[in-house]
């Protein structure tokens, strides 16, 4: 649970600096985690998220998370913030 929260911690830390480079993907990811849409994310709804999460970084469902899981994840988290990353225009994109 604590490296879920970690990597959690750390995707919404990354997706949160200032400006509009992270904030849309950091607004859609917060509407997702709000199922019942009422704008707040409760504790149930946190949980949940962090239970999704650790059913799929669990790829052989064992009820552990390994390391060569935990590296999948990884690199999972870093291909998706390349590729947001790479899909947003700088300043000297006409």
């Amino acid at each position: 649970m604590v490296l879920i929260t970690l990597l959690a911690s750390l995707s919404f830390a990354a997706l949160a600096q200032p400006g509009e480079r992270g904030s849309g993907m950091m607004q859609r990811m917060l509407q997702m985690a709000d199922t019942d849409q009422d704008g707040r994310i409760s504790k149930a709804e946190f949980m949940a998220m962090h239970d999704k999460r650790f059913s799929t970084m669990d790829a052989n469902s064992d009820g552990f998370i390994d390391q060569a899981e935990r590296e999948q994840a990884q690199q999972h988290m870093r291909n998706m913030m390349d590729g947001f990353r790479k899909s947003i225009p700088t300043p000297d994109t006409p």
